[in-house]
């Protein structure tokens, strides 16, 4: 659908639409000719694992799911990221139902606002954003709107607003990248942070920051570190006015220490050995000899080899 004077496709309240196939909405690369929202639903839209919806321009919201609204998404569905042209304004507006099942890729890019959710928005799957600038938002949730995520919110945006406790697994960047709420922010216990980091520079390493205060309620922190470490180096992942709470798990690899303070960082110290013996003892036994041992602490310790 390359040309409409008003909405690309309307789903009217009666209406149900399954696709399996491909629906392109404004013609990448031209000027906008969607003048229009590129989808507005009031009834049922169900997107299969193998259907794939790609929105390249809008003169309004890309996909509108209004109020009495049901869109499950199993498949893909990407909004903006055109070279040429633009979404005007938001990439998803739901007043109704949205839920981006298991296995499911939500990807938002170069719009003002990512997701303007006044009802129910679930996420299961992939929500994927590159949402950034001054006057941008990735996420806001109205004062009527409930968001629920067990699935993965990844990439690079600013200011989420969720107005709930987030859960599932939050990824900043795009290797690595920068994750901003706008306001405090609580985790679910149990939900995984997966930090990357690949130098001291300040673009290198994924950050979080929380324009308030984050309680981390025994979230669970996984760290990939691709470079090289020197003694010394510290590397700052979430930056707040206070943090409260602490980290159920942390994965780090061996020599890295997390801490805690005005902002959680990780240092690295390659004196620290990743197992700490108190007691070694051979035995002679006949023609063989006993090994004992005991240890307090252990690192990422697969186990020991005798040679």
């Amino acid at each position: 659908i390359d040309f409409a004077d008003g909405e690309g496709i309307v789903n009217h309240a009666e209406g149900v639409l399954t696709y399996e196939g491909v629906i392109q909405i404004g013609k990448s690369g031209d000027p906008t000719f969607i003048l229009g929202k590129g989808i507005s639903n009031l009834g049922q839209i169900s997107n299969t694992n193998a259907g794939r919806m790609r929105i390249f321009q809008s003169g309004a919201a890309a996909f509108s799911n209004e109020s009495g609204g049901e869109t499950t998404n199993e498949g893909t569905i990407s909004i903006g990221g055109s070279s040429e042209g633009e979404v005007s304004g938001t990439g998803v507006s739901n007043n109704g139902v949205f839920t981006n099942q298991i296995g499911a890729s939500l990807r938002i890019e170069s719009v003002d606002l990512g997701v303007n959710n006044a009802n129910s928005f679930t996420n299961a799957g992939e929500l994927i954003f590159d949402v950034t600038g001054v006057d941008t938002s990735a996420y806001q949730n109205g004062d009527e709107g409930s968001f629920a995520n067990t699935g993965t919110i990844a990439g690079n945006a600013s200011n989420f607003r969720f107005n709930t406790d987030l859960g599932g697994t939050i990824s900043p960047g795009f290797s690595p990248g920068r994750m901003t709420f706008g306001s405090n922010q609580r985790f679910l216990a149990g939900a995984l942070l997966k930090m990357e980091v690949d130098g001291t520079g300040e673009d290198e390493a994924d950050l979080i920051q929380v324009n308030g205060v984050v309680n981390l309620n025994n979230l669970n922190l996984e760290v990939d570190v691709n470079y090289s470490p020197t003694n010394g180096d510290v590397i700052e992942l979430i930056r707040a006015s206070v943090i409260a709470g602490n980290f159920a798990s942390v994965d780090l690899p061996p020599g890295w220490t997390v801490s805690l303070g005005a902002s959680v960082q990780i240092s690295f110290d390659g004196s620290l050995l990743p197992v700490e013996l108190t007691h070694f003892e051979a035995l002679k036994a006949d023609k063989s000899v006993s090994l004992k041992w005991a240890t307090t602490t252990e690192i990422d310790n697969e186990g020991f080899e005798v040679l």
